[in-house]
């Protein structure tokens, strides 16, 4: 019997592919990234990303000559990030099922 994906795994594995594509859409294709078909993505990606993302905003807007190494640390500490977030949500899951067990059992 296969292994099933964990949270954790799901949950770094989708912030990893999201923050590639819009990689490949701003800088492979020159879109902006807060403007035009970028806009709605860039934004909720901001926002989920929040501790993260604030801090690479703020390093990417004082320093413009190392943009890059922010963005490519937000992408590598913003799944990080998820994988600890998915590793809460599997807590926050067993939890409510032993709760769950309990209170019907």
């Amino acid at each position: 019997m296969a292994r099933q994906l964990r949270v954790r795994t799901i949950a770094a594995l989708a912030h990893a592919c999201v923050f590639t594509i819009i990689s490949c859409l701003s800088f492979g294709l020159h879109y902006p990234l807060m403007e035009g078909p970028m806009g709605v993505p860039s934004v909720l990606f901001y926002v989920v990303d929040i501790p993260i993302s604030l801090v690479a905003f703020g390093f990417m807007f004082f320093s413009a000559k190392f943009a890059w190494l922010a963005w490519i640390l937000w992408g590598v500490l913003g799944t990080g990030w998820w994988y600890l977030l998915g590793i809460s949500i599997e807590a926050w899951i067993k939890r409510l099922s032993k709760w769950n067990e309990k209170r019907d059992g």
